[in-house]
């Protein structure tokens, strides 16, 4: 493994000689395998110091904290420097339009950053050549471009050393040389859609070739070369037509528009920057219109708009509305009892492969349960957000929860924290409504979960 490893660092021209090395380490058998390998070779890497930071977002309770102890212990063993943050993620409130996912992984590659900056240190993450195949196929699966099928890389002083080594090569390592790993179980569910290709669709497609993940690997190191040809490209032909109009950077939509069409959504790509992240193949053709002439403007964001004035496109600052919205909260959905800023308390209860339970559940329990499989990323329960709208089971009509609190007479003083429940898609549940026609049961539910005020009477729900 160590020979693959100097290969990678090699190819990339990763040079580790007076280097100070940042390790991140979760526990897991990638990152521990990393650990041992570069803490028991330093002769052969080069690197002047190692260190190990770990991130303990708390999202896993007692198991998160059992996974620092490990690392730690680990990193006393090998005599490695060792630094952990607790993310407390449980405890604050996750920014809109974020997975609880893209969340955990910002707040730890943020403290990341902050760790290496003193000593300049290269950080190193564990992904694998798994893992890069993994997101490939997860990135195709959502309709990307060429970008999304590049699989992972290193990204400015983030290196991944272990991106060309295959997931049961380092099991091997690791059972080897006895290195020690945690392994978390929420990786063997397959409520995520991550989870579902590592765990079905790759090995499905490994009966068919089972040299599939060198194969897509290698076919993800092609699509890169081109990606990055075209990037360069495009960012030649910016060059080109760049502007200064008073202190805002422009470009002439002529000089663009002579260039082939792939050349300027990659132009594009350039503009918008960092703003592209959240954004669809129909505004990057919106986008294109505006060169073209069809269009003076598209609002890519809340506060950016890209826009066409003089003959010249340029990406400007839109100021924001305001929102309305002064008091708010968000809290994850737990198991038991949920005690919400109203003081309501609201008993969350699951039953898995519980199927045969359907036969002998109440209106009630029915239009207060919610079928597991249905759910897109996390439960929240949360206060009501500007456009939020429901598809009431019981009513079955879809109505804004604005026009639905009007209805059934909620205060409008108290509306900010009446109980509602929501995951990445939109609002599920409704206290005194029931469920979102989206996540209701049906013959074919496995796994659920059913919600009421807590201290309701039997004889309320029948």
């Amino acid at each position: 493994m160590i020979n693959i490893v100097k290969n990678t660092l090699s190819e990339s021209g990763t040079a580790l000689e007076g280097r100070n090395l940042l390790l991140a380490v979760s526990g897991g058998a990638d990152s521990m395998a990393m650990l041992h390998l570069f803490a028991k070779n330093k002769d052969e890497f080069g690197y002047t110091s190692i260190s190990v930071f770990h991130y303990n977002h708390g999202l896993r309770g007692k198991d998160s904290d059992e996974d620092e102890e490990v690392v730690k212990r680990f990193c006393g063993i090998l005599d490695v420097p060792f630094k952990s943050h607790e993310g407390k993620l449980l405890e604050r409130q996750k920014p809109k339009g974020l997975s609880i996912e893209s969340w955990a992984r910002e707040e730890r590659y943020s403290a990341l950053e902050k760790q290496a900056s003193p000593n300049n240190s290269l950080i190193f993450t564990a992904h694998n050549k798994n893992d890069s195949v993994e997101t490939v196929i997860f990135n195709l699966l959502r309709g990307s471009g060429l970008g999304g099928l590049k699989g992972i890389g290193n990204r400015g002083n983030i290196v991944r050393p272990l991106i060309e080594v295959e997931r049961k090569e380092i099991v091997k390592y690791c059972e080897t040389y006895n290195v020690p790993f945690r392994t978390d179980k929420s990786n063997f569910e397959n409520h995520y859609s991550r989870n579902r290709i590592r765990n079905i669709i790759i090995p499905e497609m490994d009966i068919i070739n089972s040299s599939v993940v060198n194969n897509i690997s290698r076919l993800s190191k092609n699509v890169s070369e081109i990606d990055d040809f075209l990037f360069l490209t495009a960012e030649k032909l910016l060059e080109s037509s760049k502007a200064l109009i008073g202190k805002k950077e422009c470009f002439d939509a002529d000089v663009l528009n002579n260039a082939d069409t792939i050349i300027v959504k990659y132009c594009i790509r350039s503009i918008l920057g960092d703003e592209i992240n959240n954004l669809s193949n129909k505004i990057i053709d919106e986008c294109l219109a505006v060169i073209t002439g069809g269009k003076t403007s598209v609002q890519i964001s809340s506060s950016k708009v890209f826009l066409r004035k003089d003959n010249f496109v340029s990406l400007d600052e839109l100021k924001p509305k305001r929102d309305n919205f002064e008091n708010s909260y968000k809290t994850v959905c737990k198991t038991g009892k949920n005690v919400l800023p109203s003081g309501r308390m609201i008993l969350v209860e699951r039953f898995d492969n519980r199927s045969a339970d359907m036969e002998n559940i109440n209106k009630f329990e029915y239009q207060n349960s919610i079928d597991c499989d249905k759910i897109s990323g996390v439960l929240f329960f949360r206060s009501r957000e500007k456009g939020d709208s429901f598809r009431s089971l019981r009513r079955n009509n879809t109505k804004t929860l604005k026009k639905l609190f009007n209805e059934i007479g909620i205060d409008p003083t108290v509306r900010w924290c009446y109980p509602i429940l929501a995951d990445d898609v939109g609002v599920v549940w409704v206290l005194g409504e029931g469920v979102s026609d989206r996540v209701k049961l049906s013959e074919s539910t496995k796994d659920f979960i059913s919600l009421k005020e807590y201290g309701e009477s039997d004889a309320k729900r029948h």
